[in-house]
């Protein structure tokens, strides 16, 4: 809804989120109509998307654009947002493959070995996924002073940056993208 009142407000969460992150799938094909029709260099906006729910969410009815129109004023900040709508779809992922595991764990043919092996690689891929996108800048330096808080450190590169290089020592590899 927001983005339907603004735009512009596509570009604060863009890299952040993807159609299928949204847990109900009337919102999965509202976010992908949004995303065609500002990619075919249209306004995505209560007009211009009505056609779109009389035709594909006719079910749901003209009450519900309205209020999601209406709630998206509620949203503070966008990135906000969408990160949590990105985090939520995490966590159904790691609760999907869990119950997997769990039938597996069930079924005396497997081994622990094995199970334990795909608990660790569903995990390092749900992981690689949230990582796959850039970050915003103020995520990555307050995860890089968390870890010098704590003491914890990789192998780090240099921003290119010579004063931020100065104060962090570095980045992670794929943290910093210009």
């Amino acid at each position: 809804g927001t983005i339907l009142l603004n735009n512009d407000k596509l570009l604060r969460v863009y890299e952040l989120i993807k159609e299928d992150y949204f847990y109900q799938l009337a919102h999965q094909k509202i976010y992908k109509q949004i995303l065609n029709l500002i990619d075919s260099g249209s306004v995505a906006n209560r007009v211009t998307i009505a056609p779109f729910f009389r035709s594909e969410l006719k079910d749901l009815g003209s009450s519900y654009l309205r209020n999601l129109m209406a709630s998206a004023d509620g949203i503070v900040d966008i990135a906000d947002y969408a990160i949590s709508i990105a985090d939520c779809w995490r966590r159904r992922e790691l609760a999907f493959k869990l119950k997997e595991i769990i039938s597996k764990i069930n079924n005396q043919e497997n081994t622990f070995d094995g199970i334990s092996g795909e608990i660790i690689q569903s995990v390092e891929n749900l992981a690689i996924e949230s990582q796959d996108k850039p970050q915003l800048i103020q995520n990555v330096i307050s995860e890089k002073i968390h870890d010098l808080q704590t003491g914890f450190s990789e192998e780090l590169i240099s921003s290119g940056f010579n004063v931020l290089d100065e104060i962090f020592g570095g980045f992670n590899e794929g943290y910093l993208v210009i």
